[in-house]
């Protein structure tokens, strides 16, 4: 982490502060010396470690370590506190996600949990009250994912003050600050926010390119294919071999369903003619 003018790292086994020419200011060595994957935050005056209890293997993370939040005082490298984050090695953190300046959300494959940076825990969950699955992934404010209901399509979190996660057996359940689980519901898909034009939501579903309101409802549905760039007023979107363009501008309630020949424009060059 890069926080000028210092640079914070951390090795398999120290946690170094460098300076600008690459000289080392300090370090200090990590708790058990394993380290493997970790995310780096900081206070105005300590370096907050967040050690997952992961590493790389072949088939992807593997447990390694123990998970623990740690902070060193940014002067001189002394550790400040230290906490432990697992009861064993299968309690490994899988996010981190900084929520305000003094809060990170810890999230593992059964539990979440909010922690300050001063090492408290704030609040604690258990997915075991949301199903019998593991955490899958963490949504928040501002996240790119809608949820299809009757009439129209609504953000998974559409308020700062939530989260939600999703389990890998279907279940999707939105937790407040205290992360208490506030409305869940089984949920088979999502669909993705491609960008956003005005305050409109553009969304590809079921081979339909939507515009969706603030409110969630639908306001222009067109078949012109898979959306691949905006620059605003126009999207463009792929069709089959062709590309189609489509300006936003003159009415974003319009449905576009039979596009103009002068909105289509097929692609010359072979090498995108595909």
């Amino acid at each position: 982490m890069l926080s000028e003018p210092v640079l914070y790292q951390a090795s398999c086994d120290s946690l170094f502060a460098f300076d600008r020419d690459g000289g080392v200011l300090w370090a200090t060595p990590l708790p058990d010396r394993k380290s493997g994957v970790s995310r780096i935050y900081e206070t105005d005056t300590t370096v907050v470690l967040v050690h997952k209890g992961l590493s790389d293997g072949v088939r992807g993370l593997i447990p390694y370590g123990a998970a623990y939040l740690a902070a060193f005082d940014k002067k001189n490298g002394r550790r400040m506190f230290f906490e432990s984050l697992a009861e064993n090695k299968g309690d490994a953190v899988y996010s981190s996600i900084p929520w305000t300046d003094d809060r990170l959300l810890l999230v593992g494959k059964k539990k979440i949990a909010l922690y300050a940076k001063s090492g408290e825990q704030v609040a604690e969950n258990s997915v075991e009250n949301v199903s019998g699955g593991e955490i899958q992934t963490i949504y928040h404010n501002g996240c790119d994912r809608f949820s299809p209901e009757s009439g129209g399509f609504r953000p998974v979190v559409d308020r700062e003050d939530e989260w939600a996660i999703r389990t890998d057996d279907g279940w999707l359940a939105v937790l407040d600050d205290n992360l208490s689980v506030k409305r869940q519901y089984v949920m088979d898909s999502l669909v993705g926010c491609f960008d956003r034009f005005g305050d409109m939501s553009i969304l590809y579903h079921e081979g339909r390119t939507l515009l969706v309101g603030p409110d969630g409802k639908v306001r222009s549905s067109m078949m012109v294919g898979v959306p691949v760039f905006l620059d605003a007023p126009v999207l463009y979107c792929r069709d089959k071999n062709s590309l189609v363009k489509v300006d936003l501008s003159p009415s974003l309630g319009r449905d576009w369903n039979d596009p103009d020949p002068f909105e289509k424009a097929f692609v010359a060059d072979n090498r995108w003619n595909h």
